[in-house]
């Protein structure tokens, strides 16, 4: 639902839109029944930017149905919402392509 890598923007205010536009639409699905599982993945980023309140995404997250899982994915994640969760697990790679001068693979790193 993204517009791509921030890191890469030729407009942050767009990329801010977007993300709003984002957290809107899966805020819907965290409160409707029809799903399992929601995957928010780098949410953490928009925190990080200040585009999404980190307590607002909570305060969604509170209201969810107690069986309904939702995994969300990032660097930088507040302690806040690290604190909320029920599983915290941090990923490091202890090898990886792009150390070999393999770029990001569509499919794969995208």
């Amino acid at each position: 639902m993204g517009l791509g890598f921030t890191w890469n923007s030729e407009n942050l205010d767009k990329d801010k839109t977007a993300a709003r536009m984002a957290w809107t639409f899966s805020s819907k699905m965290i409160l409707e029944e029809n799903y399992n599982i929601i995957i928010l993945d780098e949410i953490t980023y928009t925190f990080h930017y200040g585009w999404l309140n980190v307590e607002e995404v909570i305060n969604i997250l509170k209201k969810r149905r107690k069986d309904l899982h939702v995994v969300i994915t990032g660097r930088n994640c507040p302690k806040v919402l690290m604190d909320y969760a029920d599983l915290v697990s941090v990923i490091e790679a202890q090898k990886h392509p792009y150390q070999n001068g393999i770029p990001a693979q569509k499919g794969i790193d995208f």
